[in-house]
């Protein structure tokens, strides 16, 4: 230790002499065409200074990069799992390049086998497989050549690694599903005995067997989406997609999760005829206008498949036909008009067709209520209405007067009676009698 810190301070105390070296030497070196020399220095230092300072601006950016197995070509194996789908990488150089590379055309190609966890194990061997991401496992996506531009550099991996569990691939054909219908046609059934699926009714999947055989054993169907034909009226063909489960959709080809299916319609229709349909104006009640239609009736017919038409009945179908032509919106006070045709059950709808009446127009007349009081009867003005006779006597007269007594020989009235009045005659009818007023006492 003595010596090698002697040694050491030894070199410290030749500083001084080699500085001094240096700087005759470089004296010596000026002597000679200093001008020249001292140009170039100074041409070196501005040079270094534009690289350094006034050059590009260097930037660092964080991109994320899709991550893909190489293929396993002419082996029975496949890549049943990666570790992770996608990686994050730092991109350093000028920001003018930087801005110019699209993460979404880059793909690190992951080559399985090339670390493998175990000594020995090829690609070809099923297991799992470590992979250390580097530079040269970067694709471009649209075919270009370059990848990144020059002077652009990629560092920072995360993760590090990559590991790919390689198994065994099998290939099972899987059936397909027939698709659910939904709602029912405009006119006729659907025939579900009849549905079809043109082509082949099996799909055939390539895949980790511990996946396909999986399924395959349990008799696992491919779904189809379901089909709507409440806007049918005929037979027809559709594409429909495939639903198959979730551990299957990496296996199924693109153009392969199609499929055409044939649904049948019966067209076995049912028609009735509705004729005397009461036609109604539909206007805001203001109390002020009549509206009548010329015609007041029209016909119309309803037709559906037999079976809906007989479910719902010729009694129900009359109690729900309602026509109506719009009168809010007359310009004058007369009209054509088009009647609209409703059920007032909206669910027949689903199953039913009402068809447009006949006549499809018609008139429609308003006219204003008139709402002038009566004028007042003019009278003349000598005429009185004077009460009944028996009803102004019995106000005036006071109570009616006692009964006569009937006399002891039995006779009707007095024999002989000085003073004796004749019974008055029977009252008539009380009538209304007009009186001159002159004539009144």
């Amino acid at each position: 230790m003595k010596t090698l810190a002697a040694s050491f301070l030894r070199r410290l105390r030749r500083i001084p002499t080699y500085a001094a070296i240096l700087a005759r030497r470089f004296g010596r070196w000026l002597r000679k065409e200093p001008w020249t020399k001292l140009g170039s220095l100074a041409l070196a230092v501005l040079i270094f200074l534009f690289l350094h300072l006034l050059g590009p601006k260097i930037e660092e950016r964080k991109i994320r990069i899709k991550v893909e197995p190489d293929s396993l070509a002419g082996t029975s194996n496949i890549v049943a799992r990666i570790s992770a789908p996608e990686v994050t990488v730092t991109l350093k150089g000028p920001a003018d390049q930087i801005k110019t590379i699209d993460p979404d055309k880059l793909l690190v190609r992951v080559k399985p086998g090339e670390k493998a966890l175990r000594i020995g194990r090829s690609r070809k061997e099923t297991g799992e497989h470590e992979v250390k991401l580097k530079e040269n496992l970067v694709e471009r996506t649209d075919g270009v050549s370059r990848v990144i531009p020059d002077g652009v550099r990629m560092s920072d991996w995360d993760p590090t690694t990559i590991t790919l569990t390689i198994e065994e691939q099998c290939s099972h054909p899987f059936e397909i599903a027939l698709p659910d219908i939904v709602g029912e046609p405009i006119i006729g059934t659907v025939n579900t005995n009849a549905i079809e699926i043109l082509g082949s009714r099996t799909i055939e999947v390539e895949g980790p067997s511990n996946i396909v055989q999986r399924l395959y054993d349990n008799t696992v169907r491919i779904a189809t989406a379901s089909i709507d034909v409440s806007k049918r009226s005929q037979t027809f063909e559709e594409s429909v997609d495939l639903l198959p489960p979730t551990d299957l959709i990496p296996y199924i080809k693109e153009l392969d999760r199609k499929v055409r299916v044939r649904i049948p319609i019966d067209d076995e229709t049912m028609t009735i005829p509705f004729s005397n349909i009461l036609v109604k104006v539909a206007a805001v009640a203001d109390g002020e206008r009549i509206f009548t239609c010329s015609p007041t009736n029209v016909s119309v017919t309803v037709s559906g498949s037999r079976t809906n038409v007989e479910s719902v009945g010729k009694a129900r179908l009359a109690t729900n036909i309602v026509a109506l032509v719009s009168g809010d919106d007359l310009a004058a006070e007369e009209g054509s008009e088009k009647v609209h045709m409703f059920f007032r059950d909206p669910g027949l709808y689903a199953t039913l067709r009402l068809h447009d009446p006949e006549p499809s127009i018609v008139t429609v007349r308003t006219e204003k209520v008139d709402r002038t009081p009566p004028a007042p009867l003019d009278l003349p003005s000598d005429l009185l209405f004077v009460a009944p006779a028996d009803a102004a006597d019995s106000e005036e007269d006071g109570p009616p007067a006692a009964p006569a007594e009937t006399p002891a020989d039995g006779t009707d009235s007095p024999a002989a009676a000085p003073d004796a009045v004749p019974a008055a005659a029977p009252a008539a009818a009380p009538v209304p009698t007009e009186v001159p007023a002159a004539n009144l006492p």
